[in-house]
C-alpha cells in the first residue's frame, strides 16, 4: 500500500501540475479572447469611421461640384462685365471725341461771332457817321 499511497502522490501532483497548466492556458487563452474582441471592436469601429469617411468625401465632392459652377458662373458674369465695360470704354471715347469736336466748334463759333459782334459795331459805328 506504500506503493499504492506513493503512486497516489505522484498521480495527485502529476494531476495539480496539469491543472496548474491548463490554468495557464486558459489564463492564455482568455488574453487571447480579449485580444481578438479588441480586435474585432477596431475593425467594426475602423468600418464605422470609413463609411462615415466616405459619406463626408462624397459631401466634399458634392459641395466641390456645387462651388465649381458657381465659380463659372461667376467666371461668366465677369466676362461679360468685362466685355460690357470695353465697350463703354469705347463708347466714352467715342464721346470724348465728340465733346472735343464740338468744343473745338464752339471755339470757332465764338470766334466768328466775335468777329460778327465786332463787324456790325464797326457797321453800326459807319452808320453814325
Amino acid at each position: 500500500t506504500q506503493r499504492q499511497t506513493a503512486e497516489i502522490d505522484r498521480l495527485r501532483q502529476a494531476l495539480e501540475f496539469a491543472d496548474s497548466q491548463l490554468e495557464v492556458q486558459i489564463r492564455s487563452h482568455e488574453k487571447a479572447v480579449k485580444e481578438a474582441r479588441l480586435v474585432w471592436n477596431y475593425f467594426n469601429a475602423t468600418k464605422a469611421r470609413e463609411a462615415a469617411l466616405q459619406k463626408q468625401l462624397e459631401e466634399n465632392e458634392t459641395t466641390i461640384k456645387d462651388l465649381n459652377e458657381t465659380l463659372t458662373q461667376h467666371i461668366t458674369i465677369l466676362v461679360e462685365s468685362k466685355v460690357e465695360l470695353a465697350e463703354t470704354k469705347g463708347k466714352n471715347l467715342e464721346l470724348k471725341r465728340h465733346i472735343e469736336r464740338n468744343k473745338a466748334k464752339m471755339g470757332s463759333l465764338a470766334a466768328r461771332y466775335t468777329n460778327l459782334e465786332s463787324c456790325k459795331q464797326a457797321s453800326n459805328m459807319n452808320r453814325l457817321f
